[in-house]
């Protein structure tokens, strides 16, 4: 079974803008304990 992957425009600001307006929730693949490594310094400024 397939199932085809939505197209999009990401080079259209406007649409860019819409998608983070409308975002509610960011999820962080690989998030690691580490404080040295950049999702540790990312998942922390998004908590702050």
């Amino acid at each position: 079974m397939e199932c085809p992957m939505p197209t999009i425009n990401t080079n259209d600001a406007k649409i860019i803008r819409k998608i983070f307006e409308d975002c509610k929730s960011i999820a962080i693949i690989g998030l690691s304990p580490d404080e040295t490594k950049a999702s540790n310094m990312v998942a922390r400024y998004l908590l702050s």
